[in-house]
């Protein structure tokens, strides 16, 4: 055991002791940098236990302190040591990816005691500790940052930026968040690493699937004889993502999120089925993912691209497809899951809404909808009441009868009464044939 590993075996939890302080100060003036770490000691296998993962907690948690005490000293460090943070950089975002398996998305009854939870609660601390590691080792490094793989960087924040996804935390979300913003934004180049992520990551996850009513060109297709649903076929080495690459959904949704229209539009036909596809999976937290991915397509992309694509009717049967994910009888839906799904859905649906009646009606013939694209102004007054008809259908087909069933549940009937209120303000004057089971609600 070397000297340095010594002092970790005595090292309170709390932080550095001032005998290893003067052992790192020494170090700074000395070319023994090989000593401090060996980065094979945080790799994280598919076969890892609760255990070792608690071992490697402890390694990365010194190794956090070890720089967060190197930035706060004025040293003159040799050039072996950023060497070695370099390599500490790249083998931190080689393992900041989620631990293979289907992950336990909430905390259910019996759910503390399995040994896949204690796993995916002692990875979670991991991944905080090793976030925190990678923003003090990009400090230590920041005067030659140019050196760094920043596709590597942000691809292992990108996948933590949300705490209600089970294998980020509070702590890791913060953190995630922070790290991107610490990036210089002169040296990053959003479109190359977005595209990059998307063919190289998402696509190949996603390529052998297949959604029906969808051309490989990600526009309406006629030519299949399947339903217009979202029902895929999809190969069986394919099936599992969410068991083999769990980080892909919110790895695609920061694409999504970040990308311009101009880069949405040219990787359509990438885009198009990898939405679909998470929007398709029957696990309702993945659903909203696809939800979320869907409002930035429709928020983002202009109208006219829009109605040539001749996907929005397919969109709208999709979302309205997620309304009926509710925590009912036998059903493994909690309330959380149910309101978070909903939430995004009717909020995509009200958007579609709007989105929509700016259109001529749906056709099948793309010919045709490239015609109607080119003179798609369409009168007010006639826009509203096509609004309004679709409006009444999320009312009538999705808050009202979710009302029926499910108006005992607080939080849910909380969530419903907002949406309520914005379709309400949106009908305007149509509005008022609802007054009367609008107040009886």
């Amino acid at each position: 055991m070397s000297e340095f590993s010594s002092l970790i075996a005595k090292q309170p939890r709390e932080g550095l002791s001032d005998g290893k302080k003067e052992f790192l100060r020494s170090l700074g003036s000395s070319q023994d940098s090989l000593e401090i770490f060996q980065p094979d000691h945080i790799v994280i296998s598919d076969t890892v236990t609760s255990e070792e993962l608690n071992k490697k907690i402890e390694i990365v948690r010194e190794l956090c302190w070890v720089f967060e005490f190197f930035n706060q000293e004025d040293l003159d460090y040799p050039s072996s040591w950023n060497d070695l943070a370099y390599n500490i950089i790249e083998v931190l975002c080689e393992n900041l990816r989620p631990l293979r398996g289907e992950w336990i998305w909430r905390d259910a009854e019996g759910a503390l005691d399995q040994p896949r939870w204690i796993l995916q609660t002692n990875y979670r601390l991991l991944a905080s500790q090793m976030l925190k590691a990678l923003a003090e080792i990009l400090t230590f490094v920041y005067p030659d940052i140019d050196r760094v793989d920043f596709l590597r960087v942000v691809k292992s924040s990108a996948i933590f930026l949300n705490s209600d996804w089970p294998w980020s935390s509070k702590d890791a979300s913060k953190t995630a968040s922070k790290l991107l913003e610490f990036l210089p934004s002169e040296l990053l180049d959003f479109t190359n690493i977005n595209s990059d992520i998307l063919k190289k990551e998402i696509t190949p996850i996603f390529k052998s699937s297949r959604v029906p009513k969808v051309s490989g060109a990600g526009r309406f297709s006629i030519d299949s004889d399947l339903p217009m649903s979202l029902q895929t076929k999809i190969d069986a080495e394919h099936s599992k993502w969410t068991s083999s690459n769990p980080e892909a959904a919110p790895l695609f949704l920061y694409i999504i999120t970040t990308s311009e229209e101009s880069f949405l539009i040219e990787n359509w036909s990438l885009i198009v089925p990898a939405t679909m596809l998470i929007l398709g999976d029957a696990n309702p937290n993945y659903k909203a993912i696809g939800a979320e991915c869907i409002h930035s397509l429709i928020s983002k992309v202009n109208i006219r691209f829009l109605n040539i694509t001749g996907l929005l009717p397919l969109f709208w049967d999709s979302l309205v497809g997620c309304l009926s994910y509710l925590p009912l009888g036998m059903s493994n839906i909690t309330i959380d899951e149910s309101i978070r799904l909903l939430d995004i859905a009717y909020d995509d649906l009200i958007l579609l809404a709007s989105i929509r009646a700016r259109l001529p009606e749906f056709v099948k013939s793309a010919s045709l909808r490239r015609t109607q694209s080119e003179d798609i102004d369409l009168d007010d007054k006639i826009i509203e009441r096509r609004k309004s008809r679709l409006l009444d259908l999320i009312l009538i087909n999705g808050i009202y009868m979710t009302f029926d069933v499910c108006g005992d549940k607080v939080e849910l009937a909380r969530l419903l009464i907002s949406k309520i209120n914005i379709i309400v303000t949106e009908m305007g004057i149509f509005s008022i044939k609802h007054l009367k089971s609008y107040h009886c609600l």
